[in-house]
């Protein structure tokens, strides 16, 4: 049994906080986020409103102040502009050295992001990224064990034109990830790592979201990125809505269908969120069916996420999560993982997070301790 043991200190420094979309504010009735960002889907720059939630539901507390300084507001183009830039470290310590080696220091992200509002709902939104160092060059499919210099693993992760045309109802075109899923903020999670094509999966696409207050969906038609290996290139269609039958209950549904250079595949899943104020439930399943082109081999993929979630005060969850991938033959593969931590979030630009992990399949069985730390400075 090998056991490893991970410290994670992640450092996101921030002018304007680009959050996470937290899918269990379900459990204060919000079924989409477009009160807390500016993007109705999540995950972009906080609003006003947004940093008022985030500093009230701190363990600090209180009422957010935005700056009245005149040098803020013309940096900003008068409250126009928001940026901010993200960076993430990771150190791990092994309890058998791999390659002679026990510690391994390494940055997982380091990102720009800005955002300027051009008109009434019109604006762009840009997020220069870096992949880890262990990525592929552009164009190297052969060599996985080159390693990219700085500018060479530099990409747009997001690079897009957004439209809010009604209130609720938008449309973008360009470079982003497809708006899949539950939203979680675990990259490494199956329903995420294991339903795309690679790190810098991020396709040109013609999308359209629409939002109510009982109602969310979005629709994506994608071609390929030529930042992609050319193996992995693809075009399709993807769309996901979800409902909510009750405040605080939404069930979703979600499918995709493309065709790639190498491989062809079709997804179909479904969410649920689910919580009262003291407790939440999430939980994510995705079928995938993927067939090698110019081949007669299709083997399909099950990824399942379900997360527990328990909330003694506004800003401390204590979570149990389970999460499980199985591949079919030719590609045989099936692999658990179950985690048990905290998170605590300490003022509105300071969080925590401790995890206790544990991964198993028929050649792996280890275990994991990870520990992270963001800072949101705006």
């Amino acid at each position: 049994m090998k056991y490893f043991v991970a410290l994670t200190f992640s450092l996101a420094l921030l002018i304007f906080s680009k959050a996470y979309a937290y899918p269990n504010m379900i459990r204060h009735g919000y079924l989409n986020c477009m009160g807390c960002h500016y993007a109705p889907e999540g995950g972009s720059l906080l609003t006003q409103y947004g940093k008022g939630i985030s500093q009230a539901m701190s363990f600090k507390g209180g009422e957010y102040t935005p700056s009245e300084s005149k040098i803020v507001d013309d940096i900003t183009l008068g409250g126009r502009l928001h940026h901010s830039i993200q960076f993430r470290g990771m150190t791990v310590r092994r309890g058998e050295p791999v390659a002679g080696k026990r510690y391994r220091t390494f940055p997982m992200q380091a990102d720009y992001i800005n955002q300027v509002d051009w008109a009434p709902g019109l604006r762009h939104e840009i997020i220069l990224a870096t992949a880890p160092n262990t990525a592929r060059r552009r164009g190297v499919d052969e060599n996985t064990n080159s390693k990219s210099s700085f500018t060479e693993r530099l990409y747009f992760r997001t690079f897009k034109l957004e439209w809010m045309f009604i209130k609720g109802k938008k449309i973008a075109v360009g470079h982003d990830t497809l708006p899949m899923g539950l939203g979680i903020a675990d990259h490494t999670a199956y329903v995420r790592e294991r339903n795309r094509l690679g790190v810098t999966d991020v396709p040109l696409q013609f999308q359209f979201f629409s939002v109510s207050a009982n109602w969310q969906s979005a629709l994506s038609l994608f071609l390929p990125n030529n930042s992609d290996l050319k193996n992995n290139r693809e075009k399709g269609l993807m769309g996901k809505s979800e409902f909510a039958f009750f405040r605080n209950f939404a069930v979703g549904l979600q499918g995709l269908t493309s065709n790639g250079k190498s491989i062809n595949r079709r997804l179909l899943g479904a969410t649920i969120r689910w919580g009262i104020p003291q407790f939440s439930i999430l939980a994510e399943n995705n079928y995938t069916e993927r067939h090698i082109s110019g081949a007669s081999v299709t083997f399909p993929q099950w990824t399942n996420y379900l997360e527990l979630g328990l909330f003694p005060k506004d800003y401390l969850k204590i979570f149990w999560n389970f999460q499980a991938l199985t591949v079919s033959d030719p590609f045989f593969e099936r692999e658990r993982l179950t985690g048990l931590g905290f998170e605590a979030h300490w003022m509105a630009n300071i969080t925590s997070l401790v995890e206790a992990r544990k991964r198993w399949s028929s050649v792996l069985d280890e275990k994991i301790l990870m520990a992270q730390i963001f800072f949101n400075l705006w």
